[in-house]
């Protein structure tokens, strides 16, 4: 008779185990029961019903496609679905933050453009003390310093500034540039700017680094690299202290950048008074350009890289705005997974 109460006792428990998803068979039946199973031991060989396979292919299938919320639930969509979904979400957003970037560049390149439009060019003779913004068309000349001869080419020029840098750096820090200055020279005097009816000085910041990216510089531009084992031909101008030390993975680079005179030259900026003299420095606000390209040719410019800008955020926003849509419409079209 024990026996016969036991194994009913277990029907029950595996019934209530397979209707309530239960992993511990002993969690709904009470101390009598458990102690009757203690007593009768493990029953082998009970044929597995249909019903427990069924549930264990579901728990399986979620498991490795689905994700369980609070031990018993499914997410509406696998796993893979979700994953497509949110790629395309994250190139939809990419691709508008890059038609937005675009946009700005173009909205920038158009204000430039009607700065160099609205801005009239006025002789150099006129220019008085110091002014917000001033245009010009010029040739380059020599400045106070008078004429100088560029160390690495040995050119005539009105103003130069030679460097060796060491690459990579030494220094061993996060602010490290990724490169070492060796040795640098400068001429002493900038270089003038001049028109029939007076000269001015140009910054050599100006010459030295370009205000803008696509205008052709006033400067020439000498270049070279030397390793180690191509040291021995430095020129003479160079300290032979400043790289005699290089090591077999660094590498040196010699450059040179000259301003030759009687080159002309198409200039914006702003003007300010250093001693007797009137100096052409980068506007506060605003295009500065110094170039050898014309005011027309410059306006053109402006205007194929507003239209390319604003052609470009176009495209790259209705790219963007299309898998942003598509993204959301597959949440509600897919299927379950």
């Amino acid at each position: 008779m024990p026996a016969i109460v036991g194994r009913q006792c277990r029907s029950a428990r595996e019934s209530r185990r397979l209707a309530l998803g239960l992993t511990s068979v002993g969690a709904r039946c009470g101390p009598r029961e458990r102690r009757r199973d203690a007593a009768i031991g493990p029953i082998r060989n009970e044929p597995v019903p249909a019903v427990s396979i069924a549930l264990r292919r579901e728990a399986r299938s979620d498991s490795v496609f689905g994700a369980t919320i609070d031990g018993g639930g499914r997410t509406p969509y696998g796993v893979r679905v979700l994953t497509f979904v949110v790629v395309i979400e994250l190139v939809g957003g990419a691709c508008l933050l890059a038609g937005i970037t675009a946009l700005t560049l173009g909205v920038f390149a158009l204000h430039d453009h009607r700065v160099v439009a609205r801005t009239t060019l006025t002789p150099i003779g006129s220019w008085d003390g110091t002014a917000r913004r001033r245009a010009a068309i010029a040739t380059t000349a020599y400045g106070p310093g008078g004429r100088y001869v560029a160390p690495i080419t040995g050119e005539d020029c009105a103003w130069y500034a030679a460097e060796l840098i060491r690459v990579p750096s030494r220094r061993l820090s996060e602010e490290s540039i990724g490169e070492d200055s060796l040795w640098r020279s400068v001429a002493p005097s900038p270089a003038a700017i001049a028109d029939p009816t007076g000269s001015a000085l140009l910054d050599p910041h100006l010459a030295e680094s370009p205000p803008t990216r696509h205008d052709i510089p006033i400067v020439d531009v000498a270049l070279e690299i030397y390793r180690p084992e191509t040291v021995e031909t430095m020129p003479e101008c160079v300290p032979a202290h400043a790289y005699m030390d290089v090591r077999g993975y660094e590498s040196l680079r010699l450059t040179e950048v000259r301003v030759p005179a009687g080159r002309r030259a198409y200039v914006l900026g702003a003007t300010v008074q250093r001693g007797p003299y009137v100096m052409l420095v980068a506007a506060g606000h605003g295009p500065t350009i110094v170039t050898r390209d014309s005011p027309d040719e410059v306006r053109l410019r402006q205007r194929r890289s507003a239209r390319d800008s604003r052609r470009l955020a176009r495209g790259l926003t209705i790219v963007g705005a299309t898998l942003s849509m598509l993204a959301t419409t597959l949440l509600y079209v897919l299927p379950a997974a």
